[in-house]
This record gives C-alpha cells, sequence and structure tokens, in this order.
C-alpha cells in the first residue's frame, strides 16, 4: 500500500469481508467442538474452519493487518493437523481455537 488513502479505501470492504468470514469460522469451530465432546470426525467443518482462517489471513496480510495474520497461522497449523487426522481435533485444541477466534 502506498498511503493511507488507500487503506481507507479498502478498509470497509475489508471488514465486511472479515466479518462474514468469522461467522463462517464460528459455525464451523461450534460444530468441531460439539464433535470433540461425542469423540466423533468432523472433516468438512476443519476443512471449512481452515478455509475461512487462510481467506482471513491473506485478506489481512493486503491491509496490513500483521496481529490477524500471526493468530491465524497459527489456528491453520492446529487445523492442518486436525485435517491429516481425518477431521479429528484434540479436545485440548478446542479452547485455544476459541480464544484465537474471539481475539481476531
Amino acid at each position: 500500500m502506498s498511503g493511507t488513502g488507500e487503506f481507507a479505501e479498502f478498509l470497509p470492504a475489508y471488514l465486511a469481508e472479515a466479518d462474514e468470514l468469522l461467522a463462517s469460522a464460528q459455525k464451523d469451530l461450534l460444530a468441531v467442538e460439539e464433535s470433540v465432546r461425542k469423540g466423533q470426525a468432523q472433516p468438512r467443518a476443519v476443512r471449512e474452519l481452515f478455509r475461512a482462517l487462510h481467506t482471513l489471513k491473506g485478506l489481512s496480510a493486503m491491509v496490513d493487518v500483521e496481529s490477524v495474520v500471526s493468530l491465524a497461522h497459527w489456528m491453520e497449523a492446529s487445523l492442518r493437523l486436525a485435517d491429516q487426522a481425518g477431521g479429528r481435533l484434540p479436545e485440548s485444541s478446542v479452547e485455544p481455537l476459541v480464544e484465537g477466534l474471539r481475539a481476531i
């Protein structure tokens, strides 16, 4: 970005898109959390949550919101492991993901 004027131009679109991605991520995280409580896998919700965070990370990088980039990257790592485990997330990973979404 060459200046704050450009940033201000993109800010409303960024915030609207971020809000939509966070709502989607919240819905998927609730599904993952419920499946963890039941001892079940939830591969689709894990992938969708990963995708929402990945997109949010990319958008945040474009507008230089590094705190969101870092947090989303950390959350992606946990979800990548869950995806490789067939959609199973360790119970110990749920609360940090909830807190991460809350922080974003």
